[in-house]
């Protein structure tokens, strides 16, 4: 096999319009989001918070899954950043045994991001 998105840590950003402009429904929007990420199973949220990403309001989810296709063990990382009519969604994942060095490289790219 191949390396792939299954077994190379990966990180997926994408930018949609809306998100709530209210702090107390961030959450809920949040892990909504979060409940669509394919390919997982025996899935357990380890934090669920809200941060500030770039100056602005975010909220980041970290959970343990099981990747339906390879059956590896991974973590996954939400990071969504709230703006004025649009929000940016990032999902980081990787196999659990090679968490630590993908989640500092999936900061780097959440932190270089600047909204024009």
């Amino acid at each position: 096999n191949a390396p792939g998105p299954d077994v190379e840590p990966h990180i997926v950003v994408a930018i949609a319009p809306g998100g709530p402009e209210q702090a107390a429904r961030r959450d809920d929007f949040a892990r909504d989001l979060f409940a669509t990420i394919p390919n997982l199973k025996d899935l357990r949220i380890n934090s669920s918070e809200p941060l500030r990403i770039g100056g602005q309001p975010g909220h980041q989810i970290v959970a343990t899954a099981k990747d339906t296709r390879t059956g590896h063990d991974v973590t996954v990382v939400q990071w969504v950043r709230f703006g004025s009519g649009a929000y940016i969604h990032l999902i980081g994942v990787a196999r659990t045994d090679s968490w630590i060095a993908a989640y500092a490289r999936f900061r780097q790219v959440r932190d270089g991001i600047e909204p024009r």
